[in-house]
């Protein structure tokens, strides 16, 4: 089980009126909270997974909610003594987004199939996906990380083809005990850098051994 909340804020965005006027400025926020399941089946390789999400967006004093679903599968096909590969299949944002005022928009509904390796005792990380988004063509991505340290790790990555910037982003991992703190940015061209932050909390260790020994 799983669970993340994420957001994005923007403000001093300028607004004008039918006529071209300026009006001031206004801000933008998205919010969502997701509620994430997975396990593996079939065998120890192969594993799905199910989210369930909802969506807040905010604009100019008027918002809409939204319900929607992710829906995943990974497969580890090598597990070597140096090396170890896995490819993964998702689909996100199955569901319909709600209205503002009375215009209803549409969530960006996607699919994507991936790779990724680890090598170096799972210090270093590199993976390579491509997204197909509902409407357009199909966009690649490429990102590794790297563990310089047990508690610290940084990325970097590339998508190609973005909408809005140049698609570079770069990051930090800092890791103590079960807890993980991730930050990173990205370059979204007119709209400056966005700076993303995430806490994680793993259930691990003995947690994890009793959960494992309930079900053997």
């Amino acid at each position: 089980w799983g669970a993340s909340l994420a957001m994005l804020h923007k403000s001093g965005i300028r607004s004008y009126d039918e006529t071209g006027r300026r009006q001031g400025d206004v801000s933008a926020r998205d919010t969502a909270a997701t509620l994430a399941w997975g396990r593996s089946v079939l065998s120890e390789d192969f594993a799905v997974g199910l989210g369930v999400k909802w969506i807040k967006q905010d604009l100019a004093g008027y918002g809409s909610s939204s319900y929607a679903a992710d829906l995943g599968a990974l497969y580890d096909f090598y597990r070597g003594e140096r090396l170890k590969a896995a490819a993964g299949l998702a689909v996100r944002n199955l569901g319909s987004a709600g209205a503002f005022v009375s215009e209803k928009g549409t969530l960006p509904r996607t699919a994507a199939a991936g790779l990724g390796l680890k090598t170096l005792d799972e210090r270093m990380a590199v993976g390579l996906d491509a997204t197909l988004p509902k409407e357009g063509g199909v966009k690649p991505s490429l990102g590794g990380e790297y563990w310089v340290h047990p508690m610290l790790a940084a990325r970097a990555g590339l998508k190609l083809g973005s909408d809005i910037g140049t698609g570079f982003s770069a990051g930090l991992g800092l890791r103590i005990q079960a807890f993980q703190f991730d930050y990173s940015f990205s370059d979204f061209g007119a709209l400056g850098f966005i700076h993303r932050g995430g806490l994680t909390f793993r259930f691990g260790g003995q947690l994890e051994n009793i959960y494992r020994q309930g079900i053997e």
